[in-house]
């Protein structure tokens, strides 16, 4: 039986988001900035299916020379793009490009997650995870491995980033992260003591 006292952090994203998979059509969904290349392949087959790769990629733009009807054409498969691109990504990036025609979403993509704009594709992940480390909370009679298990993949996929959190910010964040619970698994506990005796047990650890 799961249990009702996961961290807040895996409720969230159990009740919001799936995670990125194909739908029964062969689209990409729910795709959250991960595996660049592997999304690309799968939405170009996507593009290629619906005969719309070569104006998703810019290689076919309106010419003022066009018919009315070939305009219009144009602008119903701009349309289509960008309902693919819009359906396969989460919500926050989705509203990133939400302004943009289709293959415009797809150029700036393609600009983002190519290497072109790593600095700053960079610092908003480092972003996000640090708010998601702060929003982390162990619910009352909650799960504490769970709940830990959390907190350290966060300060991994940070170290990664080359934003590693320091032994007393870990701690700090640890304690904070229990401060609300009134009633868990891990009984009564002194915020000063349990400090001091974290810090030790990281160091220790190295």
């Amino acid at each position: 039986m799961s249990s009702s006292s996961d961290s807040d952090d895996d409720r969230r994203k159990s009740k919001k988001d799936k995670k990125f998979h194909i739908n029964s059509s062969g689209n990409p969904v729910n795709w959250d900035g991960e595996n660049w290349h592997f999304y690309k392949k799968t939405m170009v087959v996507a593009f290629q299916k619906s005969l719309l790769e070569q104006i998703a990629i810019g290689n076919v733009n309106e010419d003022d020379t066009w018919s009315q009807d070939l305009k219009d054409e144009h602008t119903k498969k701009q349309a289509k793009i960008q309902m693919l691109i819009m359906g396969s990504l989460t919500t926050r990036l989705a509203q990133q490009l939400m302004d943009l025609n289709g293959s415009d979403m797809w150029a700036e993509l393609c600009k983002i997650y190519e290497g072109k704009n790593n600095d700053a594709t960079k610092a908003q992940k480092v972003y996000r995870l640090q708010g998601d480390l702060h929003r982390t909370h162990l619910r009352a009679n909650g799960d504490v491995r769970a709940h830990l298990y959390t907190i350290f993949r966060i300060k991994n996929e940070l170290a990664e980033l080359g934003s590693p959190l320091s032994d007393l910010q870990m701690v700090v964040t640890l304690l904070r992260s229990l401060c609300d619970v009134s009633t868990t698994k891990v009984g009564s506990w002194n915020p000063r003591e349990d400090q001091r005796v974290l810090l030790i047990r990281l160091q220790n650890a190295k």
